[in-house]
């Protein structure tokens, strides 16, 4: 029924082999309590569930050096400050980025 394709995702449902468990426990969740069974939602809460974690994990990556440097900023000048705070903040979305292509 549902086969693995090479970017990691389920051939017929647009879900994330990862997140699978969670989805099918939101469809059962769903059937149990005789709702009406709306895949493409079950989808969207899933994604906005792990696009979450995935922010949380990349903004806590940055977030020690970026106190960092601006406690540095109210006590000294730090002409590398911008630099800096730019080079933080592009990992982290870069890398937030990367997790998250293959949600919708």
């Amino acid at each position: 029924m549902f086969g693995l394709a090479k970017n990691r995702q389920l051939t017929k449902s647009n879900v994330l082999v990862e997140d699978f468990p969670k989805f099918l426990s939101n469809v059962w969740k769903t059937i149990q309590e005789e709702k009406d069974l709306n895949l493409p939602a079950e989808k969207i809460l899933v994604a906005n569930l792990r696009c979450n974690q995935i922010k949380a994990e990349a903004y806590k990556c940055i977030e020690e050096p970026l106190t960092e440097i601006l406690y540095k900023a109210q006590t000294s000048v730090n002409p590398e400050f911008a630099a800096r705070v730019r080079e933080l903040t592009k990992g982290a979305l870069d890398e937030y980025t990367k997790n998250t292509e293959n949600y919708p």
